[in-house]
């Protein structure tokens, strides 16, 4: 049923990966699927980009994609066929365009208890959940 399942990964909230990551696995383990774990980069605003070297950039996606790499060999058995992808661009967006581009069945993605900002805004999870044309697994932290 849900053979293809985009994992995405806020490698800034080692807490929570654990947690997602587990349950992207067990689900890739009972319908014999595989799982793609997308990062998102946020872009270098255009006001500081002139003042940084043109590798800072290129550099970023490379050291994220290897952070990514490490956690997914520490965290996912072999016997789960995984692939990664390191993107730059708004969160919620991103994790779409990939989940429609990779024709994922499932996003497993994880969201904070919700805090008054996001009653304001909106949170990444929130919105991926309202805008997916796919199941979206919420895991709660």
């Amino acid at each position: 049923m849900y053979r293809r399942i985009l994992l995405p990964i806020d490698l800034g909230h080692v807490a929570s990966n654990d947690k997602v990551i587990s349950i992207a696995v067990e689900m890739a383990r009972h319908w014999q699927g595989e799982i793609h774990a997308v990062t998102v980069v946020p872009p270098i605003s255009s006001m500081v980009a002139p003042y940084l070297p043109q590798s800072v950039e290129m550099d970023t996606v490379h050291d994220v994609e290897a952070r990514l790499t490490d956690l997914l060999k520490a965290s996912i058995p072999d016997d789960i066929k995984v692939s990664l992808r390191v993107v730059e661009g708004a969160v919620y967006h991103e994790i779409l365009h990939e989940a429609k581009k990779w024709q994922a069945d499932v996003i497993v993605i994880a969201s904070h208890k919700p805090e008054l900002g996001d009653y304001l805004l909106g949170s990444n999870a929130a919105k991926v959940v309202r805008h997916a044309p796919m199941s979206v697994f919420v895991v709660r932290l």
